[in-house]
């Protein structure tokens, strides 16, 4: 137990090294440089190098820096390029709204030398990111403003709005979205169908999802396996299973061949209703017939037989997703680690270690997984230990810590 928790004590060190090896720059300090009255073809060439260093990126406010500092010299013709890669740089709701209210920003000349109007291609990729994270009252007000500036909606505009609406369940507001589509002189594609197959199936309205279904060929409009994949997913949520599995056979006469997400979806749905062995019949059936599982489908396999117990199968499985050169992730291990701490929590430490191995970082359920599996087993020493090296790693204890 000391040597697993003292190879864990080397690894994070040895990770914390490797993010030192080069100069240690943050967002935070390229901002600060940005603000400088700096040659702008020094910034960007800057800009275009420290993006490369490794362990470090740009976020939403050094490219808003860059952002400015070229709008303030009068340097617009590289402005759309850094304005497209800071809206792909949100990775959260914050983010996406600090990058929308800096292009209002931009678009009514406030703190600039010059007004910069966003191109079509700037607005959709900002529509994109806004319904990303379900933000549909500022998408609605954004597709306004796009508006106001004679930006014309195409239909990757049309769509991303569709989308952003159906996610959440709301399809009656994304009909609005076809009915202007349509004014603007573009066709429903299957892009448009299938966010609303989405939408009535997060309604639980499986019938209305399988009314779109049928009207896409009525309509001229090819399926194709993200459409079956996404009716098939919501016939299991509906707890249709053996329609679900007709639409398989379906989508074989429709010249339409099922992907790994397609047998995904199938095999998580037949795991979480018990029927393992259907699961891996399938899965086998999948692998005969060209298609390689990726880490996401070992994970649900895994997930599945640990839940059940079946531990060597799950190990089994592990091994196997090795051996065809998949990684597993932290989600993956996790579940293993839940298993074996029901049974074995040495086992469980020694799948500690595999992660170390392959570089993996433990997170919060993985400690709290561990502390509870040594506390079941009496090793009250270990637990502690592993609090605190929890704790060294930058994570903090919530509720579910023992």
């Amino acid at each position: 137990m000391p040597i697993t928790l003292n190879c864990l004590r080397t690894k994070l060190a040895e990770q914390s090294i490797s993010k030192i090896s080069y100069p240690f720059y943050t967002p935070s300090h390229v901002s600060s440089l940005f603000s400088l009255n700096l040659d702008p073809q020094t910034a960007l060439s800057f800009s275009d190098w420290i993006s490369r260093i490794p362990n470090f990126k740009h976020n939403v406010t050094s490219y808003a820096s860059l952002v400015t500092l070229l709008c303030s010299q009068e340097i617009p013709y590289e402005v759309p390029k850094i304005t497209i890669l800071m809206i792909k740089s949100c990775n959260s709701v914050r983010d996406a709204l600090f990058v929308v209210d800096f292009c209002r920003t931009m678009r009514k000349g406030d703190s600039f030398e010059i007004k910069y109007k966003l191109t079509p291609k700037c607005y959709n990729n900002l529509l994109s990111s806004l319904a990303r994270f379900g933000l549909v009252e500022e998408m609605k007000r954004l597709y306004t403003e796009m508006l106001e500036d004679l930006v014309s909606p195409d239909i990757y505009t049309f769509n991303t709005l569709v989308n952003g609406y159906c996610k959440l369940g709301y399809v009656v507001e994304a009909k609005q979205y076809v009915t202007w589509l349509i004014q603007a002189g573009c066709d429903p594609d299957y892009f448009t169908y299938t966010s609303f197959i989405t939408g009535h199936c997060r309604r639980k309205e499986v019938d209305a999802a399988f009314k779109v279904f049928k009207e896409m060929t009525q309509n001229g409009c090819h399926r194709n396996e993200v459409s079956y994949t996404q009716l098939i997913y919501g016939l299991f949520e509906a707890k249709k299973i053996d329609e679900a599995l007709s639409l398989l056979v379906k989508m074989k006469d429709d010249n339409c061949c099922p992907n790994v997400r397609t047998y995904t979806v199938l095999i998580d749905a037949l795991c979480g209703s018990g029927q393992k062995s259907e699961a891996m019949n399938l899965f086998k059936q999948m692998s005969e017939s060209g298609i390689k599982p990726d880490d996401c489908m070992y994970t649900v396999l895994i997930q599945s037989f640990c839940s059940g117990d079946t531990l060597d199968e799950a190990s089994g499985l592990l091994e196997h997703m090795l051996e065809n050169g998949l990684m597993p992730n932290v989600i993956t291990y996790n579940a293993l680690i839940k298993g074996f701490c029901k049974k074995n929590v040495h086992k469980a430490m020694g799948l500690l270690s595999k992660m170390l191995e392959q570089n993996l970082v433990p997170d919060l359920i993985t400690y709290n997984t561990l502390i509870a599996g040594q506390c079941s087993s009496g090793n009250l020493d270990s637990a502690y230990r592993l609090l605190s090296l929890m704790e060294e790693s930058g994570l903090v204890p919530n509720q579910r810590t023992v």
